[in-house]
């Protein structure tokens, strides 16, 4: 699509070259809805072989990058995992609250708890524990009864605070965690 809409820009605009411009418009499509301009550079080079487009490229890659950057939340890479309710963020380090689930700590119903039409507000197992922590803080409780989000009277658990914070941090010590790689296991077994 990108090199069509290049060659098509070519024919508008007159160009000496519709090939350097369709290559320049598989590049810019290609770096702009990944959102990996340098990669799309690098890759229309190799592809090419013409190391003068560089510059044009360059401007292309960037500034399609930048503008999706501006006006999309996610690249297409994520996105199909975003609608899916796992979100990754642009920023290295993600709060462990937004990706684990109320379901991924939530303790299975007491019978001597109140049912959850009674309670003020429930939470929902497909929920991110961040939003349950939400709720936790603003009313000021120390445990949530988790609700059937088909049935919100019909109670399927409880989560309480000590248990998302416990998850938290066992998530961030886990990220610190090294693991053994295969040239670590291989410099360890006997020869």
């Amino acid at each position: 699509m990108g090199s069509a809409l290049g060659a098509l820009a070519a024919s508008v605009f007159h160009a000496a070259d519709p090939g350097l411009w369709a290559m320049i418009g598989m590049a810019a499509l290609m770096g702009g809805t990944m959102q990996i301009p340098l990669t799309a550079i690098v890759f229309a080079l190799e592809l090419t072989g013409d190391v003068a487009a560089l510059p044009a490229l360059l401007i292309a890659c960037v500034a399609s990058a930048a503008v999706t950057v501006l006006l999309m939340r996610r690249s297409i890479l994520t996105e199909k995992l975003a609608r899916r309710g796992r979100h990754l963020t642009r920023e290295y380090g993600i709060n462990p609250l937004q990706v684990l689930r109320v379901e991924d700590v939530m303790e299975p119903p007491v019978p001597s708890r109140p049912a959850a039409a009674a309670a003020p507000v429930v939470a929902y197992p497909d929920e991110p524990l961040e939003t349950a922590m939400r709720k936790l803080l603003e009313h000021e409780a120390e445990g949530l009864p988790v609700a059937s989000p088909d049935d919100p009277g019909h109670v399927v658990g409880y989560v309480q605070r000590s248990a998302i914070l416990a998850a938290w941090v066992q998530v961030t010590r886990d990220e610190h965690t090294r693991e053994e790689g295969w040239l670590g296991r291989l410099r360890k077994a006997p020869r």
